[in-house]
């Protein structure tokens, strides 16, 4: 499993709002609310990287990188 810092999210409604990112990307995660990351089987490339990023960035969250 690979970390990577989530900061913005603080409900119940921001976790399930970032798994669906990431789902929509076919990656599975765990999000940990009170830690501020979330968890992948795997690291992310590059692209997946910026592009989910982005998408998370829109819903006023920031991607951080690997923990």
């Amino acid at each position: 499993m690979v970390q990577y810092e989530v900061t913005g999210m603080s409900c119940n409604h921001c976790k399930i709002t970032v798994e669906t990112i990431f789902k929509t990307h076919n990656k599975q995660v765990t999000v940990d609310l009170s830690a501020n990351h979330i968890s992948v089987s795997n690291p992310l490339t590059l692209q997946e990287y910026e592009s989910i990023g982005r998408e998370l960035k829109e819903e006023g969250f920031v991607l951080g990188h690997p923990i």
